[in-house]
């Protein structure tokens, strides 16, 4: 019973905030996010940092790339924070259409807020 309990707190939380299993594919018509094999970043997301929420949970095998909430998949501005808590080596890019715009390399944490017209030379 309370693992059932908590299986349910856990599928109601990742539903509420947009969570769980990414698509398979990603569109790429918007921002989308292209990880490194293994990276399972915990990520907030928004249009700026002061207005964002949590949106993915990372759980290693989780896709490779995958599109932001379709809320603000062509926001101007957008906002990401991810977090590793065990501290591990993670690295991801956050990408605009075809473009990279931000490459995130980090073991605890890093955050930026970035425009679509913004292009990072690093990303891999």
């Amino acid at each position: 019973m309370i693992i059932a309990s908590i299986f349910f707190f856990l599928s109601s939380m990742f539903a509420q905030f947009g969570g769980g299993p990414a698509p398979k594919q990603a569109n790429k018509d918007g921002w989308w996010i292209k990880a490194e094999k293994g990276a399972a970043p915990v990520i907030y997301i928004g249009e700026s940092s002061h207005s964002f929420t949590l949106w993915k949970m990372g759980i290693p095998g989780d896709p490779e790339e995958y599109d932001v909430p379709a809320n603000i998949r062509n926001a101007q501005t957008i906002y990401i924070l991810a977090q590793t808590p065990s501290g591990a080596k993670t690295r991801f890019s956050l990408m605009y259409k075809s473009k990279c715009v931000m490459h995130f390399d980090f073991d605890l944490e890093e955050s930026h807020e970035v425009k679509q017209s913004d292009e990072d030379k690093n990303c891999r």
